[in-house]
This record gives structure tokens, sequence and C-alpha cells, in this order.
């Protein structure tokens, strides 16, 4: 019997995040429906930044503007599930997997390659969330843009604020996770610790837009989470040499 070959089939199936495939699809084809439906309510050119004395304004055609955001989902999901892919072949399942030693040469691998050296049910249940929460985060903001441009009179600001922190909230616990099987219990006190932060800034973005400025709530989530997650990896780089 090929244990080897097991081996790899069953890293490989741990690595498929399926949840993730099945609502980036459905997302896309709601996304695409949405613009169906939206169509003949449109303007067959889009303005899309209204032109001042100071600039110009800026208009798209309407073709362009229903498909952009299926598309870029589409596009984000097959480029992530390639990456994913060429990891997993690219890394042998020894690094990836507690059920063996890990070999000296994967230990001066740099910090950066962190994600590559997640176990791979890991990896899959981090893309889970990332493509069931985005996917989601998408439609609504596609919903929102379509009507508004339609002439619906909606604070989509505010709804897309919340949506974000929203978000947020799902990726702050799941993104903390990335990292090698065999970490130290200090830096898995240190990711537990982000992941609590970063969560923490999805609830204030979300509960937040609708008393506070949105676009202002939002963008200083989009700063905060990011930098959060930064310090903490930086951390662990500092302290691991």
């Amino acid at each position: 019997m090929d244990h080897g070959s097991d081996d790899r089939r069953e890293s490989a199936g741990a690595g498929v995040p399926w949840a993730g495939v099945v609502v980036t699809v459905m997302s896309v084809i709601a996304m695409a429906a949405i613009g169906w439906a939206a169509w003949d309510s449109l303007p067959e050119v889009v303005t899309t930044r209204p032109a001042t004395p100071a600039r110009h304004g800026v208009t798209v055609p309407r073709l362009v503007f229903v498909t952009a955001l299926p598309m870029a989902l589409a596009f984000v999901g097959v480029v992530v599930a390639g990456g994913t892919a060429l990891a997993d072949r690219v890394f042998p399942r020894t690094p990836l997997s507690p059920r063996g030693p890990v070999p000296a040469r994967v230990m001066v691998w740099p910090r950066g390659a962190l994600w590559l050296m997640t176990p791979p049910s890991v990896r899959a249940g981090t893309l889970n969330v990332l493509f069931v929460a985005l996917p989601l985060f998408l439609v609504v903001l596609q919903a929102g843009v379509l009507l508004r441009a339609a002439g619906h009179d909606l604070p989509l600001d505010t709804v897309v604020a919340v949506a974000f922190g929203l978000l947020l909230v799902a990726l702050g616990g799941r993104l903390a996770r990335i990292g090698p099987w065999y970490g130290s219990a200090g830096e898995r006190r240190s990711r537990r610790v982000a992941a609590a932060l970063m969560t923490a800034v999805g609830v204030a973005c979300a509960a937040g837009a609708p008393l506070f400025p949105p676009l202002v709530v939002a963008a200083a989530s989009a700063v905060l989470f990011p930098a959060i997650h930064a310090a903490f990896v930086l951390r662990g780089v500092t302290k691991a040499r």
C-alpha cells in the first residue's frame, strides 16, 4: 500500500475550502442576478464620481459597472485557489501535519511563509471563513451600489460600513490562527490576543457606523485591523531572532 500517496490525497482533501467554494459560486450567481434585475434601471453610462469645479467626473459603461464586482470576486477566488494548490505541491506533508517531525530545513523558512506552512485543515478553515464572509459582503455592496445608481435612496455608506465591520469580525478570529502547527505556547497566546483585538475592531466598526460618520469609521477600522495583525507578526519575527 502506498501510504505516501494516501497522505498526499488526505492533505490535499483537507486543504480544500469547500464551503467557501460553494458560497463564492452562489454569490457570483447572485451578483449576476442582481445586475440583470437592475440592468434596465441603470443608464447606459454610469457616473461614479460627479464632476466638480476642481476635478473631472468619472463615468463607466453600464456593462463594466454591473460586472466589475462579480469578476473581481471570481478572479480573487481563482488566484487564491491556485496559490493554495501550489503551496500543497511545493511544501511536503511533514511541516504541514503534526503527525511527523519537523525537518531542520523547514525551520529556516522566513516567517512570511507561515501561511504556506499552516496545516491544510487550518488553512482550509481560514479560507472557508474568508470566502463565505467576503462574497456575502460583496453581494451587499453590489446590491447597494446598483440600487443607488438606479435612483433609489438608501444609506449606502452606513450599510456598507456595517457589513464591512461584520466582515472584519468573521476574519479576525481566523487570521490570527495562521502559522505552523509547531508554534510555541507564547505564539499561540499572542494569536488569541490578536484575534480578540481584531474581532473587537470589527464589532466597533459595525456598531459605530450608524452613530458616527460611516466612512470615517470604516477607514479607521481598515487601518487598525491589519496594523494589529502586522504588529503581532512582527513581534513573532523579533522573538524568533
